[in-house]
């Protein structure tokens, strides 16, 4: 069964079709309307067919849970992102943490206002290959075949390509040659099974694989791991949202996961819940900004 497939029983199961499908919230007239926008990588394993129906399903839980009307909408690039929040286009944003740093250090009036909670191991990059494969360490891996599976973190990304920097090289150098796989499940089979010598990954991932296959998990290993990367966030501008709305939101987002329809939520966007913004979230934000720094 396809992961669309998947989704549609899924929603079908949870009553949830009907909302889908509905008409585009935008053609009603809907006051104080609160645009929400989405960096489209935070959409991990998300066939892209479906986000117009999980943005359609998030919009009714932010209604039933804030009382306020809301419009789920996507960015291709954390810079196309800041720039609509930037022209007032939007008032929330939601992207990775290392992409909000990105964009903070362009517009420091940027402010968080909850992390996206998931399993901790989620937030590590992970070098991977089969146990029997003679490097020692990732510069070891120089002329080896990649494959980079769909579904990753961009952080996963960002990592591969820091090390293969620290190597004097690129990606596209680096490896003998690269190739692009259906999921992150299929580029660990295709390490054990000697189809490719590399992939990477992130420890959530790993750990389901592990589940699913013990067999074949004991053999692989980790040959590289990094730091655990900042939790995605959603923000806004300073002063850009009164306080009473900001209020709602935050207190409305962060006890969704204890509602029906909120739980489903967090299901469909692999998340466990979303949490006010720990007080050393900034700072940890900036410390990686010191090994990932702005894409030119």
């Amino acid at each position: 069964m396809s992961r669309t497939t998947l989704v549609l029983v899924i929603l079908a199961a949870f009553g949830i079709l009907p909302l889908v499908f509905a008409g585009d919230p935008k053609d009603a007239a809907v006051p104080s309307l609160v645009k929400i926008c989405a960096v489209k990588s935070v959409f991990r394993d998300v066939d892209p067919r479906m986000i117009p129906a999980l943005a359609r399903y998030f919009q009714a839980v932010m209604e039933s849970q804030t009382g306020l009307k809301g419009q789920l909408l996507t960015a291709e690039t954390a810079d196309e992102l800041r720039r609509e929040l930037a022209a007032g286009d939007v008032q929330l944003g939601v992207a990775f943490g290392i992409q909000f740093g990105w964009m903070r250090s362009k517009q420091p009036d940027l402010e968080p206002l909850m992390i996206n909670i998931i399993d901790p191991a989620g937030l590590k990059a992970l070098v991977v290959v089969a146990k029997d494969n003679l490097a020692k360490q990732f510069s070891d891996c120089r002329g080896q075949t990649l494959v980079l599976p769909k579904g990753n973190r961009a952080d996963t990304g960002l990592f591969l390509s820091r090390l293969c920097k620290q190597c004097q090289s690129c990606v596209s150098d680096y490896f003998s040659d690269t190739r692009n796989c259906p999921s992150i499940e299929d580029a660990l089979d295709e390490v054990v099974d000697h189809k490719a010598q590399v992939t990477i990954t992130d420890g959530a991932a790993l750990e389901a694989f592990q589940q699913r296959k013990p067999g074949r998990f004991a053999r692989l290993r980790v040959l590289a791991e990094s730091d655990p990367f900042p939790n995605a966030v959603v923000f806004c501008r300073r002063d850009q949202i009164d306080s009473a709305t900001r209020e709602k939101i935050i207190t409305g987002l962060t006890t969704a996961h204890k509602s029906v329809s909120g739980s489903r939520l967090m299901f469909l966007m692999r998340l466990k819940r979303f949490e006010p913004v720990p007080g050393d979230y900034l700072g940890r934000v900036a410390d990686k900004l010191k090994e990932y720094p702005p894409p030119q």
